[in-house]
């Protein structure tokens, strides 16, 4: 048996480009790996029974989970007999926009391929990745701040090293992300990614809080007002900037030092204490 950890992500740039002919849309998004981790157990078993179990009750066990899916599509490239169990214990909000489900997916192709020998990051595995959901090759690159075009499969990794410290709220709501994309206005005065990136390669947390940006926060907004109240929140208590993640419900907040992140967190959970709240920060893997 082997156990995994599968980190979460936020997006601290979100701009939706266009919708495609497949009815997907294309982005330009800048995503931050960080420390908010679901733990995976897994071990192959010798006859065929796939086996996926998570302990959160909104995730589906068995043949509906993304985490399945991608045990079959790696046995049937690689032509692999035997079965696999596979046990999920969930941290990372489920339908918070912080990639829970991906990161889930990553975790367990790179867990297989470990332990049949192959290399995760090789073209083929990457592409079938791509193929399960957007967000998963991210999850395989290994790069901790990345832009992400395309559906998110373009990946180009940032350059630096920076340590960012988030305080991260979700008002334990759920947001279906096909929904939010079918609703989000298009504009053509489109912003991009490239001025907060360069905040990031000389590591101005000022630059990059301003920057802040996320097209669909107006749309979910309208629908979960509840967002809005999580962003004013955390600025309100001490964040620099605050964003909302991805499709949403995740908020996040920036924050600048240690003394900053501990009265932001106390805050939140003392006033908010239903709400799911952490620390979260960068997280380099090895």
């Amino acid at each position: 048996m082997i156990k995994i950890l599968s980190p979460a992500k936020l997006n601290i740039f979100l701009e939706v480009v266009q919708k495609r002919t497949d009815g997907y849309h294309d982005i330009d998004s800048v995503f931050v790996k960080v420390n908010l981790c679901d733990s995976i157990d897994m071990e192959l078993i010798n006859d065929e029974v796939i086996t996926v179990s998570t302990d959160h009750p909104s995730v589906p066990d068995g043949p509906e989970n993304i985490v399945y899916k991608s045990v079959i599509a790696l046995k049937k490239y690689f032509n692999r007999n035997g079965g696999v169990r596979i046990s999920i214990t969930k941290v990372i909000p489920v339908g918070g926009g912080m990639g829970g489900g991906s990161s889930n997916a990553a975790a367990v192709i790179k867990g297989l391929c470990k332990l049949w020998g192959y290399d995760y990051s090789s073209p083929e595995v990457m592409g079938i990745a791509a193929r399960i959901g957007a967000d998963v090759p991210f999850f395989l690159s290994g790069h901790t701040i990345a832009v992400c075009k395309g559906i998110g499969e373009i990946i180009t990794p940032v350059a630096s090293d920076l340590s960012l410290t988030f305080v991260v709220v979700n008002p334990n709501v759920m947001i279906s992300t096909g929904d939010i994309y079918r609703k989000v206005n298009l504009t053509s005065a489109r912003k991009d990614s490239i001025i907060i990136t360069e905040a990031i390669t000389i590591k101005c947390l000022d630059k990059i809080g301003v920057n802040f940006f996320n097209r669909m926060e107006d749309t979910v907004i309208k629908d979960f007002p509840v967002i809005a109240e999580i962003k004013k929140a955390l600025l309100e208590a001490g964040c620099s900037a605050s964003l909302m993640s991805g499709s949403g419900s995740t908020v996040f907040g920036l924050v600048k030092n240690d003394h900053s992140r501990d009265n932001v967190i106390k805050h939140i959970r003392e006033k908010y204490p239903e709400w799911f709240s952490c620390i979260a920060a960068t997280i380099y893997e090895k």
